[in-house]
C-alpha cells in the first residue's frame, strides 16, 4: 500500500517553496514503500562537511558571474507569466537551485528568463545543469526557453524527454529514464557523481531503512541540495518528532545552518536550538 504524503513528512511547510518542492523531495512523498525489490548499497554515513560546500559553490562564482554579464537582457513580456513566478521562485525566499551565494550570482539571468528571454532561460539551463548540485530543476529553464521560442532550449527539452544510458555524458537525460524506469543503479551512480536529486530519489527505497535514507540525505545536502540539508536537519535534531533517524545533535546543526543560509526559515529555527 503506498504511504499517504502527509505522514511522511508532517512537519515540512513547502507552502515556501509551493509546487518546486516536486522537483526536490517529491519523490520522497508519492514513492509507494517496498515497490522496487533490489537496492544498491546505500552511501555510508558520514560527517557533512560545510566548508567543502562553501567550496564548492566558491569555485563556481566566477563563471555564474559571466553568465549574468552576458545574459543581461530586455525583458520581453509586461506582464509576468505564471511560469516565469515560479522560475522566480526557485531563487527566492529560498534558494532551491543550491546554496544561497550561486541564487545571488543567478539573480538576474533567471529574472531575464522569467520575463521572457528564451536564450537566457536556455543559458541558465546549461550553467545549471553543468554545475553543482547539478539539479534537475534544470530542465525548467529548458522548457521554459522552449515557450519562449528559443529553438537551443526545445532541442535541449526534448533530449531529456527522450531519455538516455549515459550517466556520465547527460545528466539530465539519464535522471529523466531513471525516473521512468526505477533504475536505482542509475539513480546511486548520478548521486556518486554530485547530482544531489538524484540522492533523494535513490532514497527513497530505503525509507524504511533510517541508516539507508540518511547516508542518501547526507550525499545530497553535500552535493549542494539544500532541500535535503532541510529534511536531513529536521529528521536529525533532537526534538524530532514523526519521521525521524537517531538524534544527532551536531551534524544536525551543520545541516540546518546550510539550509539557514539557502533561506529555509524553518531551518534557521532548527539551527537556533
Amino acid at each position: 500500500m503506498p504511504v499517504p504524503r502527509s505522514s511522511l513528512f508532517p512537519r515540512l511547510r513547502w507552502s515556501l517553496v509551493g509546487a518546486i518542492a516536486i522537483a526536490a523531495l517529491a519523490a520522497l512523498w508519492l514513492h509507494p514503500r517496498g515497490s522496487v525489490r533490489w537496492r544498491p548499497p546505500a552511501p555510508p554515513v558520514v560527517a557533512l562537511d560545510a566548508d567543502r560546500i562553501r567550496a564548492t559553490v566558491d569555485a563556481r562564482r566566477a563563471a555564474a558571474l559571466r553568465l549574468s554579464e552576458a545574459t543581461a537582457a530586455q525583458p520581453q513580456h509586461v506582464h509576468p507569466s505564471s511560469t516565469g513566478r515560479l522560475l522566480r521562485r526557485l531563487i527566492d525566499p529560498a534558494c532551491i537551485l543550491g546554496p544561497r551565494p550561486l541564487c545571488e550570482l543567478l539573480a538576474s539571468s533567471v529574472a531575464a528568463c522569467a520575463d521572457g528571454d528564451g536564450a537566457t532561460c536556455h543559458a541558465v539551463g546549461r550553467f545549471l545543469e553543468e554545475s553543482p548540485p547539478y539539479p534537475e530543476i534544470a530542465r525548467w529553464f529548458f522548457g521554459a526557453g522552449c515557450e519562449r521560442g528559443d529553438a537551443a532550449a526545445c532541442a535541449r527539452a526534448a533530449q531529456i524527454r527522450t531519455g538516455s544510458d549515459a550517466c556520465d555524458v547527460d545528466r539530465l537525460a539519464c535522471m529523466a529514464r531513471a525516473r521512468r524506469t526505477d533504475d536505482l543503479a542509475a539513480l546511486d551512480h548520478l548521486c556518486a557523481g554530485g547530482m544531489a536529486d538524484a540522492c533523494v530519489v535513490a532514497g527513497v527505497a530505503y525509507l524504511d531503512e533510517p541508516i539507508g535514507l540518511r547516508g542518501y540525505l547526507t550525499a545530497a545536502c553535500q552535493a549542494g541540495g539544500t532541500p535535503a540539508c532541510f529534511e536531513l536537519a529536521r529528521r536529525l535534531t533532537p526534538t524530532c518528532t514523526g519521521d525521524c533517524m537517531g538524534p544527532d545533535a551536531a551534524q544536525a546543526e551543520v545541516a540546518a545552518a546550510i539550509a539557514c543560509d539557502a533561506g529555509f526559515a524553518d531551518a534557521c529555527q532548527l539551527a537556533a536550538r
